[in-house]
């Protein structure tokens, strides 16, 4: 039987155990540190395509928006400790750390692109993660003062290891808003709901719907449906797609629906389009 086992303290650390591949779609508001101890992690977002195995360690940036694979060797599980920071535990280090940290910015860094990126291999980092391990092998919660003290350690172990992350930890903006048209046009076929459309765009879903009227006279899901729509006939005409299967291929989960509103739209169904090319 396949099993997950996440233990997570917090909020803030997270000990995984997979013991299958296991796929989703990541958006954290906050920064991912990630040690792998077996297995592979891989990160996918827009083509860039960033592999961990074991006893690598990759930082992953908040707030994006990335495809993620946890893969288990063989008869191996896959198995990782991760620590998440948020903006109010930067916040703090940054009030405790002034002269530290401006005289790192002065440095004038320049930050490091994309959503992950596999940090060297450092001491800090080595002494870090093998000091939780007692903790993830006997699923105990550190105490409220170990675990400020782990997670001072992991941002300083962080600066250390790639000091141009500065400017990625301590960005204390709003959080990026991609193009809600662009973004829906991207993954209007994937099977996700108006209030994760909502938070994969940076938003919520009274923001969403809000922004979303200032560029289109019709709402969200009107646009996507009749988006679906279109492509789906786009298919039947192409002949990538026949009348029985096309409306999952569009992002339709119920055919009875889909039928429904492509008559209405295009006046015949779907097998008389398909007929007709």
């Amino acid at each position: 039987m396949q099993s997950i086992l996440i233990n997570n303290y917090e909020e803030t650390l997270w000990f995984s155990i997979v013991d299958h591949d296991c796929y989703c779609e990541h958006r954290v508001p906050r920064h991912v540190l990630m040690w792998i101890r077996s297995g592979h992690l891989r990160v996918e977002r827009d083509g860039e395509v960033i592999t961990a195995g074991p006893g690598d360690v990759i930082f992953i940036r908040r707030d994006c928006n990335a495809s993620i694979a946890k893969l288990s060797d063989g008869d191996t599980p896959y198995r990782s400790i991760a620590v998440t920071l948020g903006r109010n535990v930067l916040k703090g280090y940054a009030y405790r750390n002034v002269n530290e940290l401006e005289r790192i910015r002065r440095g004038r860094l320049t930050p490091i692109a994309g959503a992950a990126t596999i940090l060297p291999s450092t001491m800090e980092l080595k002494s870090l993660f093998h000091s939780l391990v007692p903790y993830a092998d006997e699923a105990v919660m550190p105490s409220e003062r170990m675990l400020a003290s782990k997670i001072d350690e992991t941002i300083g172990a962080i600066l250390l290891a790639d000091v141009r992350l500065h400017a990625t930890l301590f960005d204390f903006q709003d959080p990026w808003k991609i193009d809600i048209l662009e973004f829906l046009e991207g993954n209007f076929t994937q099977d996700l709901t108006m209030e994760e459309m909502a938070s994969y765009t940076g938003r919520s879903l009274a923001t969403f719907k809000r922004d979303f009227s200032k560029v289109s006279d019709t709402t969200p899901q009107k646009w996507l449906i009749n988006r679906r729509l279109e492509y789906a006939a786009q298919l039947l005409s192409e002949g990538r797609g026949k009348p029985s299967s096309v409306y999952i291929a569009s992002g339709f989960r119920n055919r009875t629906h889909f039928l429904s509103a492509f008559k209405h739209k295009f006046g015949h169904t779907p097998s008389e389009h398909y007929a007709n090319i």
